[in-house]
């Protein structure tokens, strides 16, 4: 899995809930590097969707959100973006990427957290991954 850049904001103590960007069921949750917390995605929250892709929601809060095995609903709030942010970035964002058969896809118009700014809109092919920095 990997992170691409983004810019440091300041934020409120408040933590930012993220949705699921899809119907599914929260397949794993888990740190990256389980010795380094300060690499790659920290800790990321993965489902797995009803249409057959799995969508990876990196540097999540470590302690509050829903179980594995938890069915999602679209929308449905199931965890927050860490405060303090947590693998490799400059501030607190979730980073969103999906994949089809272990293949990294675009994943369109999505929101994993609904009061954002989108800080890195593409990617090079086959290298997506947009981040979603909370609006405070």
């Amino acid at each position: 899995i990997e992170g691409t850049y983004s810019e440091y904001y300041e934020y409120t103590k408040d933590l930012a809930p993220l949705h699921s960007v899809k119907e599914g069921e929260i397949v794993a949750a888990g740190w990256h590097n389980p010795d380094d917390h300060s690499v790659g995605y920290g800790y990321a929250i993965v489902t797995k969707n009803t249409d057959n892709t799995v969508s990876i929601y990196g540097h999540s809060d470590d302690k509050y959100h829903k179980p594995v095995g938890t069915k999602l609903a679209k929308n449905e709030t199931f965890g927050y973006v860490a405060k303090p942010s947590n693998g490799k970035t400059t501030g607190e964002h979730c980073h969103y990427q999906e994949k089809r058969n272990g293949v990294t896809i675009d994943p369109g118009n999505v929101r994993p957290v609904i009061n954002s700014t989108i800080t890195n809109p593409y990617n090079p092919p086959k290298h997506y991954g947009i981040d979603f920095v909370p609006n405070r």
